[in-house]
C-alpha cells in the first residue's frame, strides 16, 4: 500500500506545487501506484485545492493515483505549525487503517522535488519499522525551477560537485561524509555555489515512513513533553529521538534524494527569517 501526503503551507505557491507534482508524477523512471494521495493544504485561502487537483490531473499521465483525498484542514482547530501537521499526518494514516497493511507513506511538502529515480528506490525500500529521511540538495534563490529539473536525474545523491556545497550529515547508516565539503574552498554563500546539500536525518525535510510505525509515531507525537505546540518553526527532533529509542531503523539509503526549492518563510505565521545567517546572504539565500 503506497500513500502520499502532499502538503502545502503559507509561503509555498502554485509554482512550487507544480514542479513538485511534475517531478513525482511525470518525470519518474519507474511506474508506481499511489493507492492514497492526500492533499493537505493549510492555506486554502491563498491556494485552492481545486488548483492542486488540476495539477495532479495534468501530471498524472500514467494514472498512478487510485484515490485522491482532501484533508479537511480547519485553521480554527489546527495550530499552524509543523508539529500540528505531523500529528495530523499520523492521524491520517491511522484513520485509513494503514497500520494493519504492509506499505509506506511519503511525507512530501510542495517545496521539494523528488529525484527521477525516486519511484524505483521507493519500491525497493521495504525495510520494516523504518524511517527513511532522504538527503537533499537545497537550490539557492537565484536558481530557476527549470534548472532544478536538471538536478533530478543523478544516479544517486552526490554530496558535492562543481556547484554544490555539502553542509554535512548525521546518518551513520551510510558512508556519506559527516563533515562539510566545499567544491572550491569557498563558503556556501559564495556566488560560485548554486546548491547546498546535506544528509541530516534529524531535521525535517523529506521523509518516508513504514506503515508499521504509525501507532508508535502518534503516541510519541502526542506525548505532552515531546512537542512544544507553541513553536512556529521546527521542533520534531524529539520525535526522531523517540522513534530511534523505540527501535525504529533510520535508513541509510541515498540513491534517491530531494531538491528543495527556495521560498521565504516570513508570513502571517512567522515574523522572523531563518535563524542561520549563512542562509541569508543577499543574492545567495537558500
Amino acid at each position: 500500500m503506497n500513500t502520499c501526503i502532499f502538503t502545502t503551507h503559507t509561503t509555498l505557491d502554485l509554482k512550487h506545487a507544480d514542479y513538485s507534482l511534475r517531478a513525482l508524477l511525470s518525470l519518474q523512471t519507474n511506474d508506481i501506484v499511489w493507492n492514497n494521495f492526500i492533499i493537505y493544504n493549510t492555506h486554502e485561502h491563498e491556494l485552492s485545492n481545486d488548483d492542486i487537483i488540476e495539477l495532479i490531473k495534468k501530471y498524472d499521465i500514467k494514472n498512478y493515483i487510485e484515490n485522491i483525498l482532501i484533508f479537511p484542514y480547519d485553521p480554527e482547530v489546527n495550530k499552524k505549525n509543523l508539529l500540528q501537521d505531523i500529528r495530523n499526518w499520523f492521524d491520517i494514516g491511522l484513520s485509513l487503517e494503514l497500520q494493519n497493511i504492509p506499505g509506506k507513506i511519503l511525507w512530501l511538502k510542495s517545496d521539494y522535488c523528488v529525484s527521477n529515480n525516486f519511484n524505483k528506490i521507493f519500491l525497493e525500500h521495504n525495510t520494516p519499522k523504518c524511517m527513511w529521511s532522504l538527503p537533499t540538495l537545497g537550490a539557492k534563490q537565484k536558481i530557476s525551477y527549470d534548472q532544478i529539473l536538471t538536478k533530478l536525474n543523478l544516479l544517486k545523491f552526490t554530496p558535492s560537485d562543481f556547484e554544490t556545497y555539502y553542509r554535512g550529515g548525521d546518518n551513520y547508516n551510510n558512508d556519506l561524509p559527516n563533515e562539510e565539503i566545499s567544491p572550491n574552498g569557498e563558503m556556501d554563500y559564495h556566488p560560485s555555489i548554486n546548491y547546498v546539500s546535506h544528509n541530516y536525518i534529524h531535521d525535517f525535510n523529506l521523509h518516508v515512513i513504514s506503515n508499521d510505525i504509525l501507532e508508535l509515531g502518534r503516541e510519541i507525537a502526542y506525548h505532552p513533553q515531546v512537542f512544544d505546540m507553541n513553536s512556529t518553526w521546527g521542533g520534531p527532533h524529539n520525535l526522531f529521538f523517540g522513534l530511534k529509542q523505540s527501535g525504529v531503523h533510520f535508513s541509510g539509503e541515498y540513491r534517491a534524494y530531494g531538491v528543495h526549492m527556495f521560498h521565504e518563510i516570513i508570513s502571517e505565521n512567522r515574523l522572523e527569517d531563518r535563524g542561520d545567517d549563512r542562509k541569508l546572504h543577499i543574492g545567495e539565500k537558500y
